[in-house]
């Protein structure tokens, strides 16, 4: 997403009436100080709004016709997102990347031309007997980095997916050798006698 400040109806009107007669918006004193602020070095020409740079501010109700506009031009429009952002932040504040993307989804021209989203089709893998899918993850506990605990503050948890037996060890490190003392040798999980072990019930 790229940033472009957004002008309200209201606040661009309330901007052109403080720089022509000077009278801020009825508000408290802390709003009209940040009213001041924020709207420091802007002139207005003609009864618009300008940056202190000298771009056209937007007020929010006339975004998405100026995009219409821009784009249904036969001569400099009918281009993409990116394109038709670069001429618009160019001339006018306050319409925004997102305007642009809105504003050119709707359009019939543009839905004819745009390249179709393809959809991730994503194939579940379901597994059919215990043993077949493991999943693994360690978790770093530094309270349980003590003496008395054998300064053991890695938690390393596998649960088998058919089945949701979990095997839960404690290290002191995340090293190979713990991994496989765990009961990992290649991808298939043992199951050490020597282990405390419980069932749990995730769902």
């Amino acid at each position: 997403m790229q940033y472009q400040q957004e002008y309200l109806d209201e606040d661009v009107e309330a901007a052109i009436k403080y720089l022509t007669t000077g009278q801020l918006p009825p508000t408290s004193r802390i709003n009209q100080l940040r009213f001041i602020r924020r709207f420091q070095g802007y002139k207005v020409r003609d009864g618009k709004l300008y940056t202190p740079l000298g771009i056209e501010v937007v007020p929010k109700s006339q975004v998405a016709p100026i995009i219409q506009r821009y784009y249904r031009d036969p001569v400099a429009g009918l281009c993409g997102v990116e394109k038709l952002w670069d001429k618009l932040r160019a001339a006018y504040a306050g319409i925004s990347y997102d305007d642009v993307a809105r504003v050119l989804k709707l359009e019939e021209t543009y839905q004819l031309h745009s390249v179709p989203v393809k959809q991730k089709v994503v194939t579940p893998v379901i597994p059919q007997r215990p043993g077949d899918i493991y999943y693994m993850d360690s978790v770093d506990i530094p309270m349980l980095n003590v003496p008395a605990n054998g300064n053991r503050r890695y938690l390393y948890v596998i649960v088998d997916a058919f089945s949701r037996y979990l095997w839960a060890y404690m290290y002191r490190d995340l090293s190979g050798k713990n991994a496989a003392d765990a009961g990992l040798p290649g991808s298939r999980l043992q199951d050490p006698p020597d282990r405390q072990r419980q069932r749990l019930d995730i769902e």
